[in-house]
């Protein structure tokens, strides 16, 4: 097993085990939104138990989110630092906006919501978690746009041999980041309706308090179905392909012209090859 093997090793098992809690976040962080949203109009204190409860699961999820997103970060410049040297200028751009602008408005006020309870009125602490499913909202925004470049660059040009970013607005509006964004939303409100929907399940099941959790039972339900079904609806902007098209594109023998993404990786692999070769 070669040094590269290792390193995809190392960043694959960071990133699956990191993204198992950004699509919790999201989702639950919306669901408690909504309980807290009841409470606040018809008053039922069901709901604001049940506000408190899944609001604990989400710190605890956003917690260990953090901790292993840390380790993400660091691995960019650990395992793949020419390719963080040829392309930091345009991929660190929506990474630093994420955790400047994103990260710092969900993290703050989060603590605002965690120990406004009593201390702020019920107006500005319901607000306070619109702002944290807002702000985890946004995060997700960013990290798509960067993933979605790496897919599909636009909105750079190479100087002295790195590329340099010259339209954030082209990044921005990437059609791989508009439908990829999408669909991360709408599975992170399926994974985390589904969450709520297997606590609920479970006190259901073993009769604690069945009165409350049936409310979230309804609620996930609610919120699951839709949003699987628009989510396996696809992408509008990139159809499934037909037969007849399947059948021309196999009768179809010209060479394709080279991608921006496949000049980029050539690019990254000259690179890291002619450091191999000063380092023998």
């Amino acid at each position: 097993m070669t040094n590269l093997d290792l390193a995809r090793l190392q960043f694959a098992s960071t990133s699956i085990y990191h993204f198992l809690f950004v699509p919790v976040t999201i989702g639950l962080a919306f669901l408690v939104a909504l309980l807290q949203t009841t409470w606040h109009r018809r008053g039922d204190e069901a709901y604001l138990r049940l506000t408190r409860f899944f609001g604990t699961l989400l710190v605890i999820n956003i917690a260990i989110g953090v901790v292993t997103g840390l380790v993400q970060e660091f691995q960019f410049g650990m395992n793949w630092s020419a390719y963080s040297r040829y392309v930091g200028d345009v991929f660190g751009a929506p990474l630093a906006i994420e955790g400047l602008g994103a990260f710092f408005l969900e993290s703050v006020f989060l603590g605002l919501w965690l120990f406004g309870w009593g201390r702020l009125s019920p107006r500005v602490h319901l607000a306070t978690i619109w702002a944290v499913a807002g702000g985890a909202a946004l995060s997700a925004a960013f990290i798509m746009a960067a993933n979605s470049w790496m897919q599909h660059p636009v909105g750079y040009s190479v100087v002295n041999g790195k590329a340099q970013l010259t339209n954030i607005w082209s990044v921005m509006t990437n059609p791989v980041f508009v439908w990829g964004y999408l669909h991360v939303l709408l599975a992170a409100l399926v994974t985390g309706a589904a969450v709520m929907l297997a606590v609920s399940a479970w006190h259901l099941k073993h009769d604690t308090q069945a009165d409350q959790f049936r409310k979230t039972a309804s609620l996930s339900l609610i919120v699951l179905l839709p949003a699987s079904r628009w989510r396996r609806s696809g992408n509008p902007a990139n159809p499934a392909p037909s037969r007849s098209s399947r059948s021309a594109a196999g009768r179809t023998t010209r060479r394709r012209p080279r991608s921006s993404r496949s000049l980029i990786c050539s690019r990254c692999s000259r690179t890291i090859n002619g450091m191999d070769r000063s380092r023998a």
